[in-house]
């Protein structure tokens, strides 16, 4: 805990993020990990006390105008808003929903959550998972990734990347897990059913700039820290068919040597921390966990095929929640701002966009933290 405090300690003292356009790469994809750290040590008095309302500070002057500033396209080159890959936009998604779940922001949750549904780059889900296909022999939809025709990397970035969007949402209240008949899942399976060494359908894909005929075989059977998460929700809380990601999380624990690692235990490239990974450690789940995540749950399980479904509250948490179990829309006596996705896409975001708004000041509850699994070793998933 110490350690994890000095790092937020000297968070605040940063002052700009350089490199380019792959500054906005950094805000997105350190950004929503360090918002998960500094939420996960708000309740450790030292921190609470002496650095977390620099740290916000920081993250709103400096993390969250880029990442909103890049989702509503302010760069020159994105006159085309379909110029970067996914993989971009949808970590600005993340990070845009971790910050605001620090900062209490709702205003920036509900954007990064209607650019996740509507918005018109590729990190929205209907483009991130571009094309729906049909499995061969079966007919099963599958979703094929809009950085398919790419590499097989950057596809599985995707999902690493994804996952911690819908945990952030569900989290909250917010099924994204679910959205458009659980768009997420169908691309998981695409890919996995892929990068296992099978035959996938490809519709050719163009951005107006680079333009794929078939997919392609860079990177084939690439892994990322990203499907004991995926597994976790998908098969053991909603109880859904995924067979291609159950067989992909085996073939990365074999990988990993029996469980999933994280930032910094597979490698040192600057791509092994694209996300926190440990999965194992957060995600994996016992018989006796799956049940209490279930009866934890209140009131009806969430939809599965419904585009606006409404989740209930499950024990898995890697963040606090910004308005927890409740549905609460702005504190009492706040103006309350409903920001359609044509306004946000119109204007320029800056630091007062993101922080001169009606804030939510009351306190949501801490949520849960992340349950370490009975046994951390496990060589495959057999249910």
């Amino acid at each position: 805990m110490g350690k994890s405090y000095g790092t937020m300690q000297l968070l605040h003292t940063l002052e700009i993020l350089s490199g380019g356009d792959d500054a906005y790469l950094t805000a997105g994809l350190q950004g929503y990990e360090l918002a998960n750290a500094a939420e996960l040590l708000r309740d450790y008095q030292p921190f609470a006390k002496n650095g977390l309302s620099k740290v916000i500070n920081m993250f709103n002057k400096i993390f969250l105008p880029m990442n909103l500033d890049f989702l509503n396209h302010v760069l020159g080159s994105e006159h085309n808003v379909k110029h970067f890959f996914a993989n971009w936009e949808q970590c600005n998604i993340a990070s845009a929903m971790a910050i605001a779940v620090l900062t209490d922001n709702r205003t920036t949750w509900d954007f990064a959550v209607d650019y996740f549904k509507h918005g018109e780059g590729n990190g929205a889900i209907n483009n991130g998972i571009s094309n729906i296909v049909k499995e061969p022999g079966t007919g099963k939809a599958l979703g094929q990734g809009q950085e398919s025709g790419r590499d097989q990397g950057h596809s599985a970035m995707n999902f690493q990347v994804l996952g911690a969007i819908g945990q952030q949402a569900w989290n909250q209240g917010e099924d994204l897990f679910a959205y458009n008949d659980s768009r997420i899942l169908l691309g998981a399976e695409y890919f996995a059913r892929y990068n296992l060494g099978n035959d996938v359908p490809f519709e050719p894909y163009t951005n107006g700039i680079v333009s794929f005929d078939v997919i392609s075989e860079a990177s084939r059977g690439a892994v990322r820290p990203a499907w004991e998460l995926l597994y976790s929700h998908y098969v053991n809380i909603k109880g859904l068919d995924a067979p291609w990601t159950k067989a992909y999380l085996n073939n990365s624990l074999e990988f990993f040597g029996g469980f999933e690692g994280g930032a910094g235990s597979w490698g040192e490239g600057s791509g092994h921390y694209d996300g926190l990974g440990w999965g194992s450690l957060l995600h994996h789940l016992d018989e006796s966990d799956i049940q209490a995540a279930k009866s934890s749950a209140a009131g009806p399980e969430p939809s599965t095929t419904t585009s606006e479904s409404q989740p209930t509250s499950t024990t898995l948490a890697t963040v606090r929640t910004v308005h927890g179990s409740k549905t609460t829309t702005a504190d009492e006596g706040a103006e309350t701002v409903t920001v359609k996705p044509s306004a946000v896409n119109a204007h320029r975001s800056s630091t007062t966009t993101a922080t001169a708004i009606p804030q939510i000041t009351e306190k949501p509850g801490k949520g849960c933290r992340a349950r370490r699994p009975k046994s951390r070793k496990h060589r495959s998933v057999a249910n």
